[in-house]
C-alpha cells in the first residue's frame, strides 16, 4: 500500500482524485482508463464506470465533473512509489544494494538515489 507521504509526492490531480473517490476507486479508474479523456455523466445511472467504481464515488464525480470529460492520469508514478516503498523496506532491513537493484530490475545508482530521496523524508 501506498503511504500518505507518497500520495503527497504524487501529481496534484490524482491526489484531488484520491480524496474525492478514495485510493482503491481511485486507482482502479487509473488503472483501467489510465491515459484517457473520460466523459463522466450527470446521471451516475448511464455511466459504464460503474462496473469499476462503486456507485457512492461515481456519483461524487457526477457532481463534480457531470456532462464534462476528465483526462485521468495513468498509474506510473504510483506504481514507482510503492516500488520505491519496497525498495526503502528492503534497505531497512538490510538487504545490499546489489541484492536490492537485481529483485526490482533497477541499477545499483538507482537504488542508491532511492535511497537518497526517501531517507531524506524519513
Amino acid at each position: 500500500m501506498i503511504s500518505d507521504l507518497e500520495i503527497k509526492m504524487l501529481p496534484h490531480q490524482t491526489q484531488y482524485l484520491f480524496k474525492l473517490i478514495g485510493f482503491l476507486d481511485g486507482y482502479t479508474l487509473l488503472k483501467e482508463f489510465g491515459g484517457q479523456d473520460i466523459y463522466i455523466p450527470q446521471n451516475p445511472n448511464r455511466s459504464k464506470l460503474i462496473k469499476f467504481i462503486s456507485s457512492q464515488s461515481l456519483t461524487q464525480l457526477s457532481n463534480i465533473y457531470g456532462g464534462t470529460y476528465i483526462s485521468v492520469p495513468t498509474t506510473k508514478k504510483i506504481d514507482t512509489c510503492a516500488r520505491n516503498n519496497l525498495v526503502i523496506n528492503d534497505l531497512k532491513n538490510g538487504y545490499s544494494r546489489a541484492i536490492i537493484a537485481k529483485k526490482f530490475n533497477l541499477s545499483v545508482r538507482q537504488v542508491t538515489n532511492i535511497k537518497r530521496k526517501y531517507f531524506s523524508y524519513i
